[in-house]
This record gives C-alpha cells, structure tokens and sequence, in this order.
C-alpha cells in the first residue's frame, strides 16, 4: 500500500460506467487529503459526460477515418481555468493555437468563441459546436455544460461527409458505376474526368449509357430516381401518381401529418 493513500475514482455518463481512474501517493508526507476527494467528486459527472462524447465519437469513425490522436477532451472551471485535460486534448488545443496569427492566451480563440457560444444560449441547448481552420484540416469543437458551471469541450477533427452509394440493383457497369457515383457527390463532367483521369467525352459517354439504363435522360432526372428509391421508402414517397405523401409516426398525441 503507497504511504500516501490512494483514490480511487469512477466515471459515469447518463447511468453507464465510462472510466475508472487510479491515483497513488508513494510518500507520506503528501497523503490524499479530503479536499483531494471533494475536488474529485466534484469534476466527475462532467468529467464523465466528456468521456463518453469521446468515446461515441470513436466509435462511430470509420477506421479509415480516425484522426491517430483521437479526440481530446478539455475541462473548464468556473474561473474558465482548464481543470483537466487529456494528451489529446492538449495536442488538439496546441494545433489549433499555431493556426492562429495571433493571441498568446492558455486556450486558443475557437475554444473561448464555443464556451461564450453555451453561456450566451444559456441551458437551451446545453452545448454548442464550432469549426475552426487548422493545418491538417476543420477541428470540431462541442461545449457542453456540466455541474457547478464547469464546461466539458470535445475536440475532434471533422470528418468529411460520407459519399452516397450507387444502388447495387442499378445495371450499371464498373465505369458507369465510378461516373455516376462521383455525380451523386455533385461534380460536373469535367471534375469528374479530372477525378477518373480520362477525356470528357468518356464521362459524357458512360453517362449516355448510364441514363439508358435507368431510363433517365438528364442529371436531374437520376438524382430523382435515386433520391426516390434511396430515401423516398422512409418517406413514403408515392411514385406515378402524381401525388408526395409524407408521412410521419404518430407522436405522443397521436398526430400525423400528410401532404398530398
């Protein structure tokens, strides 16, 4: 047993067990003191609700996609002094303050510009989200209000959104597959040809094939259909009649909406 004690601390987020942290004193002249514990069980809950963003966040990144360094999490007090940081954290909060000209402050200017952002809104909504320019690309920033003031903020790099997938039902060959998906992405003929590394003519000429196929004559008309077949089964969409019908689940009162 270290001469200084040890604390042992629990982190929860919304009921579930997130973390658990293990601190040693190996002297006695420095024992634990109760203050340590107050101090503790004070930044716990937010410590807790931050750990757990952290987490989600990781687990929802594609593994192709995760940053190496992962999200950083920074605790502010009530002071707006950091009362704990992860590595991460102290690395995102490093890159984000040599992208900017100028400022010599603890915390970078994207930081304060989120944790002014939640206290103006108040409660509603308990957080908010910035972006901010770095050399590798967009930060994320999310402020989220704990207990006692103190303020949790998540930085993460921000992933790029996910490019729509070619239905696998459409008769389409590899080409036209390539050509068609990069215009679901919305580029143009001659992006497109950049981005394949062939002429112009050759996009125009797997498209001509592509709209055959799918009985489309224009870009339009493609985007139609795959917006109908993709996403119009969650709304419902009533094709041929000449009628949109939106529906939407009965909510607590028992209303339902459709527009006809």
């Amino acid at each position: 047993m270290p001469a200084g004690g040890v604390l042992h601390a629990c982190f929860t987020a919304n009921g579930t067990w997130t973390a658990a942290l293990g601190l040693y004193r190996w002297t006695s002249g420095h024992p634990f003191k109760p203050t340590d514990v107050a101090f503790l069980r004070l930044l716990a809950p937010t410590i807790g609700l931050a750990l757990r963003a952290a987490l989600n966040r990781e687990r929802a990144a594609d593994l192709g996609m995760a940053n190496p360094s992962g999200s950083g999490i920074l605790v502010l007090g009530p002071d707006q002094r950091v009362r704990y940081s992860t590595p991460a954290g102290e690395r995102w909060s490093k890159l984000l303050r040599d992208s900017e000209r100028e400022g010599h402050d603890p915390l970078p200017t994207a930081i304060w510009s989120a944790v002014a952002r939640l206290r103006s809104r108040g409660d509603v909504p308990p957080f908010s989200t910035v972006l901010a320019p770095t050399s590798i690309g967009p930060v994320q920033i999310e402020a989220s209000l704990g207990q006692d003031d103190t303020v949790a903020v998540v930085l993460s790099q921000e992933r790029p959104p996910e490019a729509p997938d070619v239905p696998m039902d459409w008769p389409l060959t590899q080409q036209e597959r390539q050509v068609v998906g990069w215009l679901l992405r919305g580029l143009g003929n001659r992006h497109i040809a950049a981005a394949l590394v062939v002429s112009e003519k050759t996009v125009e000429s797997h498209l001509g094939h592509a709209y055959e196929k799918l009985g489309v004559h224009s870009r339009s008309q493609l985007l139609a259909r795959y917006f109908r077949e993709v996403h119009g089964p969650a709304l419902n969409l009533v094709d041929g009649t000449g009628s949109l019908e939106v529906s939407r689940r009965p909510g607590p009162s028992g209303i339902s909406r459709s527009v006809g």
